[in-house]
């Protein structure tokens, strides 16, 4: 009696993470709150760098 054991790599379906690129936003989020006192300390005259890091939180992460 042989039996036959199907390739169950072969049939099986891939997994693909669609929003794996996501996760890069764990490593940008908390860089992100540097930014303001960052572009500051290094000679930007503009006050809304300081709210860079809150632009991209409510209109970056919808």
């Amino acid at each position: 009696m042989s039996a036959v054991m199907p390739n169950a790599i072969a049939d099986e379906a891939g997994y693909r993470d669609r929003k794996r690129y996501a996760w890069f936003l764990s490593v940008f989020a908390p860089v992100a709150v540097i930014v303001g006192p960052m572009a500051h300390l290094l000679g930007a005259t503009s006050q809304l760098w300081f709210f860079a890091p809150l632009a991209f939180y409510y209109l970056g992460m919808l």
